[in-house]
């Protein structure tokens, strides 16, 4: 799946907060989600390698110009999906599917041929 640099901060930063909330998620989805933040650490510190290489000075359009492009470039993550039926069994806020949208698998709809 291709993310950009700042969807992966946002996911990393999401993750962190879940952690910190303490909410109580079915295993499947927990050990998942571990599996997609510690790949995700991995691309984020080739952005921050790349942050710190920025020869401009801090705070020169030249250094924000290119700082915007480096939060806009692509990078392929193999992200491990999860069915979101898992978390079907209790009511969570819907911000939750909101955070984990990127790796939930679609559900079919009733209907459609696989």
């Amino acid at each position: 799946m291709k993310l950009k640099n700042k969807e992966i901060i946002a996911a990393i930063d999401n993750f962190e907060n879940l952690n910190k909330a303490g909410l109580k998620l079915p295993g499947r989805v927990g050990f998942t989600i571990k599996q997609n933040k510690k790949k995700l650490l991995a691309e984020y510190r080739d952005y921050l390698e790349e942050l710190n290489g920025i020869e401009a000075e801090k705070d020169s359009q030249e250094w924000k110009d290119t700082t915007n492009e480096l939060l806009e470039a692509e990078s392929e993550v193999a992200i491990a999906k999860v069915s979101p039926e898992l978390l079907f069994d209790q009511d969570y806020e819907p911000i939750l599917f909101d955070i984990l949208d990127f790796m939930l698998e679609e559900i079919p709809e009733e209907g459609s041929a696989e």
